[in-house]
Formats: C-alpha cells, sequence, structure tokens
C-alpha cells in the first residue's frame, strides 16, 4: 500500500493557484478520481453507493440530467488512470463501474 507522509506545495500568487484533492484507495486497489474538469470531483450530490468487491471490480451511482455527460476517472493502484464516459439516462442516474481489466462500463440504475 501506498503511504505518502507529506505532500510538497509549492508558493502561489493570486491567479496561479493550485487545486489539490486526494483520494482513498478501496480494498480492491481501485481508487474513484471523479470528474476532474470539476472543482469538487467527488460530491455528495453527485455519487453515491460507492462499492468494490476482491474480484477487481468498483462501482459508483451518478447522479444528474437526463442526455448529460459524465466522465468518471478511477485509479488503480501503482497503474493509469482510467475515465469512463456515459450519458445520464432516463431516470437521472447512471452506474459507473470499472473491472481488473480496466475496462469500463455505464449501466442505468
Amino acid at each position: 500500500m501506498i503511504h505518502a507522509t507529506s505532500i510538497d506545495l509549492k508558493a502561489c500568487g493570486k491567479w496561479d493557484f493550485q487545486i489539490w484533492s486526494i483520494s482513498p484507495i478501496l480494498g480492491n486497489g481501485w481508487a474513484l478520481l471523479g470528474e476532474q474538469s470539476k472543482w469538487v470531483p467527488v460530491s455528495a450530490a453527485r455519487f453515491s453507493q460507492l462499492t468494490w468487491d476482491s474480484g477487481g471490480t468498483a462501482s459508483v451511482v451518478a447522479t444528474g440530467h437526463e442526455g448529460e455527460v459524465v466522465e468518471v476517472a478511477w485509479a488503480k493502484k501503482a497503474g493509469a488512470t482510467v475515465v469512463a464516459r456515459c450519458v445520464i439516462p432516463r431516470g437521472s442516474s447512471v452506474l459507473v463501474s470499472v473491472s481488473g481489466d480496466s475496462s469500463t462500463a455505464c449501466a442505468q440504475v
């Protein structure tokens, strides 16, 4: 497991600020990074029901307006970032999942 003891932050000014976010590593090695283009990548208003299993699958329910595109990033411990691109279906929720082989899926909830 990766444990950082510190994060090095550089000084910044009024117009060159930085935003940092951290995500816990789930029991199967995945971390939900959320919507990387948003100020708050993972919020309770957008995401719920985060689950994972020992087989390497992780999933989360994303809520939004019908037809809205949501891009959900996942990171595998010591691996690359994977992005699932899903369209919110009628009913306003989609199950976004990633599997052990880094494939993603979207399913209506």
